[in-house]
Parts: structure tokens; sequence; C-alpha cells
């Protein structure tokens, strides 16, 4: 959805195209190499770059590609993760621009306390006033100069939390996550995708067949999931299923979800 609102297209306009369909040729000529390296390597690529929609103003966008494997370790896709980094960029210049001009300010107040210190050497009471005015000015110069640089750390350190937010955002969001294979088996699912099938056990889904377990068949998931597959087509829709309760031995419930 984020990505949808980045490119300023629907979900629809979006799933089947390529890079070329969504962006200049110049960068969709890196994006494509930059997957070819991940596939190549089975390395995970971390990188800053400016993201150009077809439309719309470039973006300063931290990129995480990695490559996505099967239970039986064939290279399956590539995952890719992003986020707007724009905002911080931004911050970044103004730091520079502020270290550069405090700075530049610094140093011409040290040339000026030079020249003051020549003219006036042959009075010793006026010097040491001179003196200890520009002292005054450098050690406030200085002070500035500090202040952007501990305002410029600051920056950091918080976008270093935010880049860990966000590996974490998966493991703990609030909806159902889940990963399978061609074949339907389950790969990767998050804590969220278990209370909404009502299990309690990992280990038990890591054994579902999304194509073939009975209540993926009942409840139409089974066919929504294999025609997505075979047709390369998002589908959303609702599923009514059971799950056990302790209360009333089966409670009903209407999932929505998202097959991409």
């Amino acid at each position: 959805r984020q990505y949808c609102t980045v490119e300023g297209r629907s979900l629809e306009e979006i799933i089947g195209k390529t890079d070329f369909d969504l962006h200049p040729p110049d960068l969709a000529q890196k994006y494509r190499e930059d997957d070819r390296y991940v596939v190549e390597t089975g390395q995970t690529l971390e990188l800053v770059e400016i993201h150009r929609p077809l439309e719309g103003e470039p973006r300063y966008v931290q990129v995480v590609k990695t490559p996505m494997y099967d239970a039986n370790g064939a290279l399956t896709g590539i995952l890719g993760i992003f986020w707007d980094i724009t905002e911080q960029r931004k911050a970044y210049a103004e730091i520079e621009q502020l270290v550069a001009a405090r700075t530049e300010a610094l140093e011409q107040e040290i040339a000026e306390r030079k020249r003051i210190e020549e003219i006036l050497r042959r009075s010793k009471a006026a010097l040491q006033r001179a003196y200890a005015e520009v002292e005054l000015q450098v050690e406030a110069q200085t002070a500035e100069l500090r202040k952007g640089i501990e305002e410029r750390r600051q920056i950091e350190e918080e976008l270093r939390r935010s880049e860990a937010r966000y590996r974490t955002l998966v493991t703990q969001a609030p909806i159902g996550i889940l990963t399978c294979d061609c074949d339907g088996r389950v790969l990767h699912f998050n804590p969220a995708m278990l209370e909404i099938i009502g299990l309690d056990n990992g280990d038990a889904f890591q054994q579902y067949n999304l194509l073939t377990h009975p209540t993926a068949v009942e409840t139409g998931f089974a066919a929504d999931l294999r025609r997505s597959l075979t047709e390369r087509v998002a589908i959303q829709a609702e599923y009514h299923h059971q799950v056990k309760s302790e209360r009333s031995g089966w409670d009903d419930r209407v999932t929505q979800a998202h097959i991409t």
C-alpha cells in the first residue's frame, strides 16, 4: 500500500509491470542490475538511492534487497524493502551547511584576531581588550559549531533507531502476514497470522499446504491462491471459517485477505 502511495498508482496499475514501466530508463536499468546482483551472489544488498517515479518529485530511499528461498534452498525471488529518507537527507544537508558556515565564520574571526593583534601590538592595553573580545566571539562560534555537530549526531542516532524499528515491523504487525511457495507450502508467518487461524503452535502451521488443506479448500482460499499463482494476479476476498474456542468449542470468523 505504501509503495502504491509513493508511485501514485493503484495496485492494479502496478501488478505485472516491470521497472521500465514505472521508472525512467536509467533508474529502471540500475534497479534491474541490483536485482541481478542479489540473484547471482545470494547476498543482501543495502544502499541509498534516488527514486524517481515517472510522475512526481525525486525522493531518497533506503533500500534493502535480499534473496528468498524455498524450503529446499532454491531461489524463489527477491524481497525488496524501502523507506523514504528524504527528510533525513535534507536534515543532513542543512547541518552540513551550518557546519560549513560556522567553520568559515570561525576562520574569519581567527584571521581578524591576528590582524587586530598585529595592529594593536604597540598598545598593550588595547591589544588585551581586543584579544578578550575576539576570544568571546571565538567561543560563541565554537559553541554553535559543537551544537551543530551534536544535532547531527542525534539525527543519525534517530535514523538508526528508525531502521531497527522497520526491521521488526513485519514481526510485530497487527495483521496476519504469511508467505508460501508455488506448491502451497507455508514458508513464513508472523504471530498475528497464528491468532487469526486459531493456532498456538507454529510448527503445526508450518506443515500446512494451503492448496490442499481441508479448511483452505472449504473456504475457497485454496482456489483463489491457485488462481493467483497461475494467473499472476492479486486477489482480495473474505473467507468464512471456524477456530477453536475454550468457551464455545468453535467460533465463526470472517477474515479478509489479500493474495499477491
